[in-house]
């Protein structure tokens, strides 16, 4: 099974950079959840994460052999990517 990989980037600050710059690399806002309350992602065979993130793009729109990707919003206010290994 694949393995979520959290980075440190302490560059994304600001919620709506963030998902303009998603939106700049292809995602619509239909393909963006955002979440008050971070929510599991979901890996490419379909089975819940551990991983939990406020922004996520769902497998089927990254595509068919991708996990979820998400961003989860820290204690300090920046957003911290969480993406497949894999």
């Amino acid at each position: 099974m694949s393995q979520y990989v959290k980075y440190d980037c302490k560059a994304l600050t600001n919620e709506e950079t963030l998902l303009a710059a998603l939106q700049e690399m292809g995602w619509t806002p239909a393909q963006i959840e955002r979440h008050d309350t971070p929510v599991n992602l979901y890996g490419y065979e379909g089975s819940q994460r551990k991983e939990k993130a406020n922004i996520v793009i769902r497998k089927h729109n990254v595509g068919s052999a991708a996990n979820d990707i998400g961003f989860v919003k820290l204690a300090d206010g920046t957003f911290q990517p969480i993406v497949s290994e894999y």
